[in-house]
Parts: structure tokens; sequence; C-alpha cells
């Protein structure tokens, strides 16, 4: 499952992206207390999001009315896009 390939490569994937952001970034440690918390956050909660999903039977799949009105990762990026607001 999508989530498994996630948890087992984690670190790989926080390093690709790391690297990433700095190759785009005039100085390589611009926002990289955001970037720490960002993706290690939108990881676990996609691993999250895709194990409930797999446990709740992937019904509003299927009925995309049935899908639940609220989620952690809407919550957490809708907090997050916050704190980028207030931060300019």
């Amino acid at each position: 499952m999508l989530e498994e390939l996630i948890t087992t490569h984690r670190l790989e994937l926080i390093k690709r992206c790391s690297d990433k952001a700095s190759e785009r970034n005039e100085s390589p440690t611009a926002g990289a207390d955001l970037f720490q918390l960002g993706v290690p956050l939108l990881l676990n909660l996609l691993v999250d999001t895709l194990w409930n999903e797999r446990q709740a039977g992937n019904d509003h799949m299927r009925d995309p009315d049935s899908a639940p009105e609220s989620s952690a990762i809407g919550r957490a990026a809708a907090l997050h896009g916050a704190d980028l607001l207030l931060q300019g």
C-alpha cells in the first residue's frame, strides 16, 4: 500500500524535498524551520489519511457525498496556511 511505501522511505522523501527546496532558495536556511515541520507533518497526515481510507473501505470513493466534511489533513492545511499568511 502507498502508506507503507511512504513510511518505509520517509527519510529519503524528506531529504529529496529538502534538496529540491534548497536548490530554489537563495539561502539554504530560508524557511528551514517551516520546511522541517511541514514535510514530515504532510507525510504523517498523508499516511494517516490513506490508512483511514483503507480501513473505511473507501466508501466515499464510490460516493463523494459520503466523504467526511473535515479531515486532519484539511485542518492542518488550514492552520499552516494561516501561519504562512501571518508571516507575510
